[in-house]
């Protein structure tokens, strides 16, 4: 099969997009050697990316529109047509012409579109109309495929893939980030980019009444603002004011490793995801997690992991205080951590089902 990939992310952009971007296309090339992969770049890569692009056995080209809608709507789409590819793979927005498969990460700006920005529900909005024209629609969960049908009836998912845990992280050489002098633990974690969604004003109003937490053992706080944040109360900058609370901003992914190899426990309370990999990746890594009552973490998680009611800030500090006091739960015998393999087997089957037939109906 000749597929042309979305690279939008292959240089840079949210650290999810990108290990998704790179993961995928090098399982693909694993598991399909035989196949002609071709990465669609935003910019020209430098000789030494090249080189390495080269050595991965993928080929490249370059994509000139200001943004991924853009380029994938369209740019994408004139390839598809006019060149020596079988099918186009996008991520969000689908080519509007020719064969393509587009993966959509989920419907939360429809859901719930308070939780994002104006220029962000702007940006987001054709991404239901392009997937009409996609010969395959992918999703990551079960959970998600029901809630883009909910707002989207024409929209039929073809197949439930997930997601793979990051290689690099799963292989790093563990090392604790020389700033935040941390003991092995000695702390709180919560992983994820900054904003309304992911609830933190919540997370660390009940972390501070808790008690759980002081100068001594921390709660540290991983990820780069993003989109629309919340207020935090006063004794939530308190409580950082006097390093209760740490935050880090990005980190580099042998400190990221060693966090969650070492943290007392994983807090991840988002109010709703579309997946969600940070608590797998704790989970994967042997941290104990405790995260929101919703039903995606039901999917993914079962019963490995603590819930609690994300809106409560006494639930949340009573669950807390039975977290750290009880450690982490045992995985079921028959629980099963998803992997990239599994991603590109799925969508490279239905791909191939789907040439020159009308979207099949949904399986995992």
């Amino acid at each position: 099969m000749r597929v042309l990939f979305d690279g939008y992310y292959w240089f840079g952009g949210p650290p999810a997009g990108i290990v998704i971007t790179h993961e995928k296309i090098a399982a693909w090339r694993r598991e399909f050697p035989d196949d002609a992969l071709t990465v669609a770049l935003r910019r020209r890569p430098t000789p030494a990316e090249a080189s390495d692009l080269e050595r991965q056995g993928l080929r490249w080209i370059r994509t000139y529109l200001p943004t991924q809608p853009l380029k994938n709507m369209m740019e994408l789409s004139l390839r598809v047509r006019l060149g020596p590819y079988d099918m186009a793979w996008g991520s969000n927005y689908s080519p509007l012409l020719g064969k393509s498969a587009v993966f959509v990460h989920d419907a939360l700006f429809q859901s719930n579109p308070e939780w994002f920005t104006t220029i962000e529900r702007i940006y987001l909005s054709p991404i239901m109309i392009a997937a009409r024209a996609a010969s395959v629609l992918f999703v990551s969960s079960e959970t998600e495929a029901a809630r883009i049908v909910q707002h989207n009836p024409r929209l039929v998912p073809t197949a439930v893939t997930g997601f793979g845990i990051s290689h690099a992280l799963l292989d790093a050489n563990p090392e604790p980030p020389p700033a935040l002098d941390l003991r092995p633990g000695s702390f709180v974690l919560s992983v994820g980019r900054l904003n309304t969604r992911k609830n933190l004003a919540t997370t660390l109003s009940a972390a501070v009444h808790s008690g759980a937490i002081s100068a001594s053992r921390p709660f540290v706080v991983v990820g780069p603002a993003n989109g629309k944040a919340d207020q935090l109360e006063r004794r939530v900058l308190a409580a950082i004011d006097d390093g209760s609370i740490r935050y880090t901003g990005f980190v580099e992914t042998e400190h990221l490793a060693w966090l969650y190899r070492n943290t007392a426990l994983f807090v991840y309370l988002s109010l709703n995801e579309g997946y969600g990999l940070p608590p797998l990746e704790a989970l994967r890594l042997g941290a104990p997690v405790l995260v929101s009552e919703r039903p995606i973490f039901r999917e993914l998680l079962r019963e490995s992991v603590r819930y609690c009611d994300p809106t409560d800030i006494d639930a949340v500090a009573q669950a807390m205080k039975l977290s750290l006091s009880d450690g982490r739960l045992p995985l079921a015998s028959d629980f099963e951590f998803p992997s990239w393999e599994h991603m590109v087997h799925t969508m490279r089957g239905a791909m191939t089902e789907t040439k020159g037939k009308s979207r099949r109906r949904l399986t995992s």
